[in-house]
């Protein structure tokens, strides 16, 4: 699908989903401050739920920077030692001398 298709789509959802909740207040067998004080209570935990998401994924990202910091410190290490052992390996060259002209 194409952005734009995509973009229209969710818009549809969104303008979908809006027409429901409206129905659903209208149509709600309760009266006016019932129907206010259940909206503002869902509204309440929705809050309280979306922050302790927040935190979760706050705590989960730290978590992982952490984890690729010390991937990254291990990779350095790893690629140093390597470095280290290749030039102990390669036969050693001797100096060379500018010629005498």
């Amino acid at each position: 699908m194409s952005r734009s298709s995509e973009g229209s789509n969710a818009a549809w959802f969104i303008a979908g989903l809006a027409v429901g909740v409206a129905g659903a207040i209208l149509f709600a067998p309760r009266s006016g401050r019932e129907t206010r004080e259940s909206i503002a209570g869902a509204a309440s935990r929705g809050r309280e739920f979306a922050d302790r998401k927040r935190g979760d994924v706050a705590e989960f990202s730290r978590s992982v920077v952490d984890q690729g910091r010390e991937f990254a410190s291990a990779a350095k290490d790893a690629i140093d030692k390597g470095r280290e052992r290749l030039s102990d390996l390669s036969p050693s060259r001797p100096k060379e001398t500018p010629e005498a002209s």
